[in-house]
């Protein structure tokens, strides 16, 4: 089954370029997570050394993978992750991490400090920044002598990672540390053995590294030692990947601030070619993630000000070199130009008919003479952006009835009447706008999947057992349910040719004359409930 954003996990050209010239197989960020998840569990277990860890460790696996421990290797080797910067190889590593901890209900401690006390059942782990070191103390500490004997006393951080059962030592950006650095690495990644101090073959060691002059940093010559001795990937992000994490990452109303929308009409924004010469800020999944983050403090303070009655200074000024900051001139131009549309009518129209439950006439006029406008790039990138934004609005009004539990019928009717009240928001603004008439069924269908999509994942996040807005069944297809189905058609219904600009029953032709809301909403619906009614057959038989 494929998700919502499979046609955009592909690799950027821009990667796959790179990967020709180093003469490496690149592999997506999101592939090598399960991968050296598995890595990090198989380097702690002991092989029947230590039971009770073992038993543990067995445990996570079959959390998070679904099936029993297997390791048939005799040794684990760590994964050298290299690739241009901001596309998430160190990340993945403390994802990972993460995942392993709450499986194991333990805690993660990541570069602990000298007052951090874990306990031995926890996970330390080290993440030694080498990018630009120009000494190996970093990592091995400082000499001292001891009994006539000279030692080295190691950082407090990699003391307490040594002592634990369950440790983990990076050496982040290590091909742009001195050459007297990377030999002192060697024996680390090689060998596990830190001078003095073997770190011991449950330790998991791991490395991560850029590409030189191929991605404009400042590397050395590769190691070939190094290079024979770990798991070499090119490591990269792709836009599908992205907009994954970004939709669970960032709720609400303003979601992802309309980023999401324009990588999706402009995907090779996402990581573009630059020259070889060029030298300023390059879009990466990193710089995406941090504007992400600042337009929704702008947009959110914006909103703020002109609920406390306040005149908001216009917006786009100073997008004007916070977008450039971001992601580079020439990209950062053509989002100013969408934010430019997008700002100035699309989120206008979503906010007022979310906070009024209506659209103004004049408001309503602008999107019509807009939304009208046939397969032109301004007339689809606003008419996306103003149906995502009243689908989020709408979704996260009823969310708050996943978990709700009347208690008496006057509750239970109040419920119905905000839900139908919700989806009633919609309903207008999928078929009161001009889409119909702008050949745009195609944005009302995926809206209409989106918000079931959305309140169905929120529905098996939260752990609810209602189901009372759909289910995802076995095959991952997601199945509405009655009560979703009934809202989106029964407030559907209310704008046809006696309402102003209704265009839910127009005719839209085809093989057998449909309307607009069968074409959109009823059909699609329909289609999943058929395989509802099919699995529940096959079920009984």
């Amino acid at each position: 089954m494929k998700t919502k954003y499979e046609d955009f996990k592909k690799i950027p050209l821009a990667i796959t370029d790179m990967a020709e010239k180093v003469g490496m197989p690149v592999t997506r960020v999101a592939d090598v997570l399960p991968d050296v998840t598995k890595d990090i569990l198989r380097t702690w277990h002991t092989k029947g050394v230590k039971p009770d860890l073992d038993t543990r460790i067995e445990s996570a696996w079959k959390e998070i993978f679904g099936h029993s421990y297997t390791n048939e290797s005799d040794l684990i080797k760590g994964s050298y992750l290299k690739g241009p910067p901001g596309q998430g190889k160190t990340t993945v590593f403390k994802a990972a991490l993460k995942t392993i901890a709450k499986a194991m209900k333990v805690d993660l401690y990541l570069d602990p400090d000298i007052n951090d006390k874990p306990k031995n059942e926890d996970i330390v782990a080290v993440i030694s920044q080498l990018g630009g070191a120009i000494s190996a103390s970093t990592l091995q500490g400082v000499p001292t002598t001891e009994n006539g004997q000279t030692m080295y006393c190691p950082p407090s951080r990699i003391n307490k990672m040594i002592g634990q059962d369950l440790r983990f030592l990076m050496l982040d950006d290590l091909d742009n540390a001195n050459d007297g650095v990377k030999n002192a690495a060697m024996p680390i990644a090689n060998d596990k053995q830190l001078n003095d101090v073997k770190l011991g073959d449950s330790c998991y060691v791991c490395v991560t590294g850029n590409l030189g002059e191929i991605d404009g940093t400042n590397t050395g010559r590769d190691s070939a030692a190094l290079l024979n001795r770990t798991k070499v990937r090119l490591a990269c992000d792709t836009l599908g990947d992205w907009l994954e994490r970004g939709e669970e990452r960032f709720q609400g109303v303003i979601g992802m601030a309309f980023v999401d929308e324009f990588l999706m009409e402009n995907p090779e924004a996402f990581y573009p070619s630059v020259e070889k010469k060029y030298r300023g800020q390059r879009p990466t999944s990193r710089k995406w993630d941090d504007l992400v983050n600042d337009m929704r403090n702008v947009l959110a303070e914006y909103d703020q000000q002109q609920k406390e009655g306040m005149v908001p200074k216009p917006i786009m000024p100073q997008l004007s070199t916070m977008i450039p900051g971001h992601v580079g001139n020439r990209i950062g131009q053509e989002l100013i130009l969408y934010y430019n549309n997008a700002l100035t009518l699309a989120r206008p129209a979503a906010m007022e008919l979310l906070t009024k439950g209506e659209l103004s006439n004049d408001m309503r006029e602008k999107l019509q003479t807009t939304f009208t406008e046939e397969f032109t790039p301004h007339s689809e990138s606003i008419s996306r952006g103003f149906l995502r934004q009243v689908q989020r609005g709408v979704a996260n009004e009823m969310k708050k009835y996943v978990t709700f539990k009347p208690v008496t019928k006057t509750e239970q009717q109040e419920a119905s009447k905000s839900l139908f009240r919700s989806v009633d928001k919609l309903s207008k603004a999928c078929f009161t706008t001009g889409l119909v008439k702008g050949n745009k069924l195609n944005l009302v269908a995926n809206t209409v999947h989106n918000l079931m999509t959305d309140l169905i994942d929120y529905q098996i996040a939260m752990d609810s057992k209602n189901e009372m807005f759909g289910r995802k069944n076995s095959e991952g297809v997601y199945i509405p349910s009655n009560i979703l189905t009934q809202l989106l058609t029964s407030t559907g219904k209310k704008y046809g040719a006696d309402y102003p600009h209704g265009e839910a029953l127009i005719n839209v032709g085809g093989v057998e004359t449909k309307t607009a809301l069968e074409t959109a909403v009823v059909d699609p619906l329909t289609y999943l409930d058929i395989i509802k009614d099919s699995q529940k057959e096959l079920s009984m038989s």
